[in-house]
């Protein structure tokens, strides 16, 4: 029994689904949608399924009902309603899925996304972040009803089939280049010019790289020569040591204690210096890895209005890299 529900909730979702993308899609126009035996051919769902879900939507004034007409969607249940042009639906697909929202650096640039999307008369929805391969993929772009898709750190093979249906642009986190006859848009991050300031101000000293932070695999690969070490605790491994290094990547909860121990140290934090992956919690000097996320939302937010609305072409968008920068944050 507990199965066969499971499967029920799962077929009207599917109905649910398709009715809540009409009226996303459709603004201020009510629309008339399937009868209820092309809609359960259509999902391979029953019918009583079927009427199940769109009575409870009745209920809920997401659809009206015309006797002898049909049913169509609700109008005043529509996002934007104002508008004159009915904002196109773009789906967000994030690695990792909601493990994304659980990160707060990556909220606030979300914020952005979210910003840049909603000035250019966009409206946007999350794609399960787990489906990137196989039948899963397919059945997701397939019953997606979106205009465009913005993807980040995606596998080729998703961004494959996505760029083959819709206007698709690709963020990539992790620096990896894709054919530039792919059928996407490419936007690159890449840490060339971090990595080069942060060897300029190592001068050769060794970097450290404290427990609770993670270590990019740009600067890995980079610093890997230099007796990188992973260090647990509050600086206890720092010490006894004769001579400290060049610099100690920190999470930013962990800088007011950095700056403490150097100060008992009698250490400037110039000689130690603290390199923070995300931006600082605390008003204190260290170095900052400024991360160009936004600046990738916003540039995609730019392409797919180029590409939905003003007529341009995926060629018209060569593959673009935004780096990250290394600066100094002495407050």
């Amino acid at each position: 029994m507990e199965d066969e529900t499971k499967n029920l909730l799962t077929e009207t979702a599917k109905i649910r689904f398709y009715i809540m993308n009409l009226i996303f899609r459709n603004g201020n126009q009510s629309v008339k949608i399937m009868s209820t035996r092309a809609l359960a051919e259509q999902f391979d769902v029953a019918r009583g399924t079927v009427r199940a879900a769109v009575e409870k939507m009745v209920e809920e004034k997401y659809l009206i009902t015309r006797r002898g007409i049909g049913t169509f969607t609700n109008p005043s249940k529509a996002f934007c309603r104002l508008q004159k042009v009915p904002p196109k639906l773009i789906g967000i697909k994030m690695q990792g899925g909601d493990q994304f929202f659980l990160d707060p650096p990556a909220m606030r640039t979300l914020a952005a996304l979210l910003e840049a999307f909603s000035r250019r008369n966009f409206i946007v929805r999350f794609l399960n972040g787990s489906a990137e391969r196989g039948e899963d993929s397919i059945y997701e772009l397939e019953h997606a009803y979106v205009d465009g898709i913005v993807a980040c750190n995606a596998p080729c093979a998703f961004l494959r089939a996505a760029g083959e249906r819709v206007p698709t642009a690709s963020i990539n986190l992790s620096g990896e280049i894709f054919e530039e006859s792919e059928p996407f848009v490419q936007i690159r991050i890449a840490w060339n010019h971090a990595v080069k300031t942060a060897a300029e101000l190592l001068g050769g000293k060794p970097l450290f790289v404290c427990g609770e932070a993670g270590l990019p695999a740009a600067l890995a690969e980079t610093f890997s020569a230099q007796k990188i070490k992973m260090l647990s605790g509050k600086f206890e491994e720092f010490r006894n040591l004769p001579e400290l290094p060049g610099g100690v990547i920190l999470v930013p909860e962990l800088l007011e204690d950095f700056h403490l121990f150097l100060q008992l140290r009698g250490t400037s934090w110039g000689e130690c210096k603290p390199l923070l992956l995300t931006q600082p919690l605390e008003p204190l000097p260290c170095w900052c890895f400024a991360s160009p996320r936004e600046a990738a939302f916003r540039r995609s937010a730019e392409v797919l209005d180029g590409l939905l609305n003003g007529g341009l072409r995926k060629e018209d968008f060569p593959p673009e890299i935004l780096e990250y920068e290394l600066t100094e944050q002495n407050q």
